[in-house]
């Protein structure tokens, strides 16, 4: 879920006494500010039953609702502010918000397209429209709208990041490289931006470096699967196959279903001649798919050279019904 990220109207002066709608709105603002949102809306709720056109404590309201995740809730007090003030850039926002939140996507663009034409510097609008186009797979148009929020808000780094991986998606590896690397500047400690950027580097080839970046992210998250799986690739590029076996071993650890991990691991232990270990690894793929096609015909190979040629021939013959036409060739070569 996208980061909640509103402003809070301020508290009002109070020139007279007794309990008016300002001192309720002042109370909650007060609490709001504490984090006790349910106490807040109950005093926002007590300033409205005062000033039904109070607006800025219906705007308020909804910024509590939306906090805990009252989001229904929430739209109708954001609609509202909108009704008393229709040129709130922040409550079109806020509603826009609201909608995401509900799934309702082609509304939420909506309410962003209306916040930043009254606002056109509105950066978190704009960020906004930008997400849910990327996530609609318009990643043309979201990178326009993030660019419009970075040329406002150069340290935004969501921003960069949303943008990073709709370059990515697009194929423009170069591209999401460099705005990974300017997310990462201004925050360090983001170890999916790092994955992906290795993936970037990956598939352009620079296995060193998408290496470093996996293990960037393992010194954040030690826990990470995919960075562990990840470098485990790599590493079987840059044949280093132990090292390999390490990171699927420990991707295993934390999934034990995880089918390519015991795959992959047969193949670096095949590399380290390890024929036995590559077996079992390509066994329990099996176990967890029994219709692997690539882990039946890597264990073919594997028995073929431990010997076992009438097993290897069984796996090739299994390979092939389950779809790996590479096996179709070895029965032919060595099963007739």
């Amino acid at each position: 879920m996208k980061k909640v990220s509103l402003i809070l109207a301020l508290l009002l002066p109070v020139m007279f006494s007794g309990q008016t709608a300002e001192q309720f709105y002042n109370i909650g603002v007060e609490k709001h500010v504490k984090k006790d949102y349910l106490g807040a809306v109950e005093d926002y709720t007590k300033a409205l039953n005062l000033d039904q056109k109070f607006t800025t404590a219906w705007f308020n309201r909804g910024v509590a609702l939306l906090t805990l995740e009252q989001y229904s809730k929430a739209e109708s007090d954001f609609t509202k502010t909108i009704e008393l003030n229709p040129g709130n850039a922040e409550a079109l926002y806020s509603r826009g918000l609201a909608r995401e939140y509900q799934e309702r996507y082609r509304d939420a663009i909506d309410d962003y397209i209306r916040a930043v034409q009254t606002d056109s510097l509105h950066s978190r609008a704009w960020y906004g429209k930008g997400s849910l186009l990327a996530m609609l797979n318009y990643h043309e148009e979201a990178i326009k709208d993030f660019n419009k929020c970075i040329a406002i808000d150069p340290r935004f780094p969501d921003a960069w990041y949303a943008r990073a991986e709709s370059h990515r998606k697009l194929g423009h590896n170069y591209e999401a490289i460099s705005d990974f690397t300017r997310e990462l500047e201004i925050s360090s400690t983001d170890a999916v931006a790092y994955v992906n950027r290795g993936l970037c580097k990956s598939v352009l080839n620079d296995f060193r470096g998408a290496e470093e970046d996996y293990s960037r992210a393992i010194e954040i998250e030690p826990e990470m699967l995919i960075a562990f799986y990840n470098r485990g690739i790599v590493r079987q590029k840059l044949e280093k196959y132990a090292e390999s076996v390490s990171d699927f071993t420990r991707a295993i650890e934390l999934r034990p279903t995880l089918v390519n991990a015991y795959v992959n691991r047969g193949i670096s232990k095949y590399s380290l001649k390890d024929l036995q270990g590559a077996v079992e690894d390509y066994n329990h793929a099996i176990e967890v798919d029994p219709v692997n096609a690539l882990a039946f015909f890597n264990r073919g190979v594997a028995l073929d050279n431990l010997g076992r040629k009438s097993e290897a021939c069984e796996n090739w013959r299994k390979a092939v019904a389950y779809g790996e036409v590479a096996a179709a060739a070895l029965l032919e070569e060595f099963c007739r």
